[in-house]
């Protein structure tokens, strides 16, 4: 087997319970038209969150470039967006396609995260801040005052706090206050530890009025039967 580091893939596969769920899918069932009304509500109570604060996605990859298209829609001049480096490529990928500017920001020593750095280099235009919590490549964590700080200061800019690898660190804002705050949108991926990559699946948490704002940018049936059916076993 080829290991591709480079997309962390789950080299142990999904479970076997994923398998099982595809296996009943009936012609019928792929047949039809799938309305994600029905899996919202099911991965919603999953993770313990009211279905109208999550928005399932083509991937988290949909996600973060709908956080990109609310910005650049929502915004009366020409859009900044800070990217705490190193970083996942697709952040400035989006930005560059919604017709933002990427401002990009350096680490502390040792790779560790300084919310003085993104706040100074935050300006009028600034309307979105990626931040990766584990981060992605280096594993390290940020401090939930520092993203709290971070929304505070910047009110009128989409902190979106990709969390990737949040199965594997152990915490999350998810079910906290601050998943509620205005501005905040936290990311998911059910590819690395759930194993389910090749199905694009993933999902974003905010408030309500958050998920309204991006589910109106969203593509009605993103979210394929398939997709659906293993995440829900997986979960």
């Amino acid at each position: 087997m080829t290991l591709r580091l480079h997309y962390n893939e789950n080299t142990a596969g999904c479970s076997p319970a994923v398998i099982h769920a595809l296996r009943e899918l009936t012609p019928m069932d792929l047949a039809t038209y799938e309305d994600d009304g029905r899996w919202t509500t099911d991965v919603g109570r999953l993770l313990g969150i009211p279905a109208s604060s999550l928005l399932l996605t083509n991937g988290l990859d949909e996600g973060i470039l709908l956080a990109a298209q609310l910005a650049s829609l929502e915004s009366r001049m020409h859009f900044e967006a800070i990217v705490v480096e190193p970083a996942f490529e697709m952040y400035a990928d989006v930005v560059r396609t919604t017709g933002g500017d990427v401002v990009r920001v350096m680490p502390g020593p040792d790779f560790a995260f300084d919310p003085a750095r993104v706040l100074e280099r935050a300006t009028d235009r600034t309307r979105l801040v990626f931040l990766c919590d584990p981060n992605n490549p280096t594993g390290r964590g940020i401090a939930r005052a520092d993203i709290d700080a971070i929304a505070g200061a910047l009110p009128n800019a989409i902190v979106f706090v990709d969390e990737a690898y949040a199965d594997f660190s152990g915490r999350t804002l998810i079910g906290t206050d601050l998943a509620n705050r205005p501005n905040v949108v936290v990311g998911r991926t059910f590819a690395k530890a759930h194993g389910l990559a090749a199905l694009r699946v993933g999902a974003l948490v905010a408030s309500a009025a958050m998920i309204e704002r991006l589910r109106g940018l969203a593509l009605p049936y993103r979210i394929n039967l398939a997709a659906a059916v293993a995440l829900r076993a997986a979960l």
